[in-house]
Formats: structure tokens, sequence, C-alpha cells
């Protein structure tokens, strides 16, 4: 059930929540970047005027609220990241480097560090405070990056013969906030790779999108850009492709030699946009909530080992027709807020 819906002029890519679920932040089209209350106003009041973020001449793919909620990162297809004050709508830092559009970011603790993806291929780690790139690692083949996803370097095993593991921290990094840390970076060539942040190095080589032993889906649906990636905080990584299949893995039993799934699963042949892990109140598995092209988005639950076993809908979340949904964003209390195709935002 909807129970709070906005209504933008336009096109909406990206979404996220604020840390304590009072504003949101959204982009689209043409520099388009806009932060808003999430919450009604009192009986009585009026609707303060959405806060407009300027900068920005191209697509804004990506926004991230910094964890003291006064701050936001954003980032579009100029090439450039942009830091903004929530507040009044200043831009006190500008992150320049990438040579092509900037797909995704990431924030690393309390945001002295932040990461981003771009479609030259590469992953970059910035400080913040100078505004410098502190160091980048590049895809294999420099093929384009569409998301990112962090996650713990215990829970994601390595082979030895493919990477250095030596930590090696850098002028201008937070040692605190990438020890430890593995980056997830999904390809526009249909796999994803792993990235060891303590040594900046990659941990494997690329996997495939789709597990080669899957022989329940038809073979012109392997392969396409994975435009959704999700980490669930400890051992689950679901990645979804153009073609809509979404797999998902136990980082645990991660190798280039070997990467069975979980799950494998196709609700129907849209593309599947953005995904999200949330906590199942009947499974010890978490459940996924899925933004997909056809306007359809819902919230699934899955137990088991095998592949594709025991996946079901657990939720449907009304009202898009068949408008794409571009982005799904997270509250801390729990809400959901899809947004996409013809502007619209809607808090579930």
């Amino acid at each position: 059930m909807v129970n709070r819906s906005i209504q933008s002029p336009l096109g909406i890519n990206t979404l996220d929540v604020s840390p304590d679920s009072s504003q949101i932040v959204y982009g689209g089209p043409d520099g388009y970047c806009r932060v808003q209350s999430a919450v009604d106003p009192p009986p009585g009041s009026t609707r303060k005027p959405a806060l407009q973020l300027k900068g920005h001449v191209g697509d804004v793919l990506s926004v991230r609220w910094f964890p003291s909620g006064k701050v936001v990162l954003t980032a579009a297809s100029d090439t450039l990241l942009r830091i903004f004050s929530s507040e009044d709508g200043s831009n006190p830092r500008t992150l320049k480097g990438h040579k092509r559009a900037v797909t995704d970011t990431r924030i690393l603790g309390l945001g002295r560090n932040v990461l981003s993806s771009s479609k030259d291929g590469s992953i970059r780690l910035w400080d913040v405070g100078e505004g410098k790139c502190v160091t980048s690692m590049y895809s294999e083949g420099f093929t384009g990056v569409e998301r990112l996803a962090t996650g713990s370097k215990q829970a994601c095993p390595s082979d030895t013969a493919t990477t250095d593991t030596e930590s090696k921290t850098l002028a201008g990094e937070s040692a605190s906030d990438t020890y430890d840390k593995v980056v997830y970076a999904a390809l526009s060539s249909g796999s994803f790779g792993a990235y060891d942040l303590s040594s900046k190095r990659a941990i494997f080589g690329c996997i495939p999108h789709l597990p080669a032993m899957t022989s329940n889906f038809r073979s012109a649906l392997s392969g396409g850009p994975i435009h959704a990636l999700a980490h669930d905080g400890n051992h689950l990584l679901a990645t979804g492709s153009s073609k809509g299949i979404i797999v998902i893995r136990d980082t645990r039993m991660l190798s280039a030699a070997s990467h069975q799934a979980v799950a494998v699963f196709q609700r129907n042949e849209a593309g599947i946009n953005d995904l999200a892990f949330v906590p199942s109140s009947g499974s010890e598995q978490p459940d996924l909530v899925i933004a997909t092209s056809s306007g359809l988005p819902c919230r699934v639950g899955f137990n088991g080992s095998d592949q594709g076993a025991n996946v079901k809908i657990v939720e449907e979340y009304a009202g898009w027709e068949a408008v794409p949904i571009e982005t799904v964003a997270v509250a801390s209390d729990g809400s959901f807020w899809f947004a996409g195709g013809e502007g619209g935002i809607r808090r579930y």
C-alpha cells in the first residue's frame, strides 16, 4: 500500500533516504537533483519546497547521504562527483578524474573516503577533504562498471594466484574504513568482479552473471549488462541483469573456478534496474526487493541452497502501471521508496 507519493516533473534515475528517514534526495536527467522532506508537514503548515542541488550538466546517476544526514554525494554522466550541503545546497567539493559517466558511489565509514564507479572501467577511492583521488582500480578490459556494493573481506575468499593481499594504506586514505573491505563491481560485459580495498587489487577474475551449469534458462537470456547489485552486509550477493535474471550467491563460496548460486530466478524478461536486501520476518535468509523496467516492483523471499529453490513473491508494490522503476531505497524506519519513469516517487 502506498503511504506517500511525490510527483517529479522529470524521470528519476536514483534516490536515497536520509539516515533518520526524514528526507530524500533524488536525481534525474540534465543535472536535475533535489532534496525534499520525506514526512508530511504538521496540520495547517505549508510543505517546505524541495531544495535544488545545482551544478551537474549531465544525467544524475547516483545520490548518497553521508552518515551525518547533512551532506549529500552526487554523481553524473558529466564525469563529476559533487558534495552538497542538504541544508543550503552549497557545493564545497567537486571530485574530478573520471573520463566517462560516473555510474555509482559508496560512502565508507563516516565519509572521509568515498568510492565511485564509471563507464571508463575504473573504481576510484577519493579523499573527500582534499578533493583528490587516492587510487584507482580497473575492471578487466576496462569494461564499464555499472554498480558497486561493499562487504567484508572475511566473507570473500581470495584466489592467491591472482591477488596481492598485502595491505597498502595510501595518503588520504582512512585505513579503518578500507581495512577488511571488499568492493564488488557489476560490469556492462555481463560479469562481476571483486576488489580488496586493503591491497587495492582484484581478488579473482571476473565471474559471469549466470552460472555455467544453469540449465533452466535459454542461452539467449545469458549475458547482458548487470544493472543491479546488492550485498546483505553478511555473505549474500545478488546480481540482476538486463535480461531479467536475478542470481544470489554466497560470497564465502566465490572464486574464479567455482561460483555456484544460492538461487537463480526470473519473474519475466524485463530488465532488473535495482535490488536491495531487507530483513525477513519468516526466514533466516533476508528478502530481496526488486525494481524492474516493467513497472512491477516486488519483494521476494527464498530458502534452500539449490538453484531456484523456494523463491516466492512476498509482496507486490502496486501503483506503477507499465513505467520503468529505476531505483529502490530502504529507509531506517523500514519503509521502501521506489522511483522511476514519469517522475513517480512512492513510499510503501
